[in-house]
């Protein structure tokens, strides 16, 4: 009711509040191969450091999302940030970061 109520106040309709108060940013997404026996949750938990350093370089501008695909061996990372460039950059990092596992990961 109270969204009725904001959106006759402003003459304005759902669609267009929604385009309004929704940010489309520029989105990357990278499919990172599971090799070497490492489970993807394994390789998920070594690389938490990485992914938390780029959520905090983002600043509340962007987004970061890694998971393990439910039906291939793959590792996908997608990121969302203010430029293309930017968003290229960080999913590249995590992605090198997840396809050069340490030597102590799987063990």
């Amino acid at each position: 009711m109270q969204l009725l109520s904001v959106l006759r106040s402003r003459q304005q309709n759902l669609s267009a509040a929604a385009q309004e108060a929704m940010t489309s940013l520029p989105q990357v997404l990278i499919n990172v191969s599971i090799q070497g026996g490492i489970t993807p949750q394994n390789l998920l938990n070594e690389n938490r450091g990485v992914i938390s350093e780029v959520e905090q370089l983002l600043k509340g501008m962007g987004r970061v999302l890694v998971r393990a695909s439910g039906t291939e061996p793959l590792v996908r990372v997608m990121v969302e940030a203010q430029t293309s460039a930017e968003a290229q950059k960080y999913a590249e990092h995590i992605a090198n970061a997840l396809s050069h596992p340490s030597s102590e990961q799987g063990r």
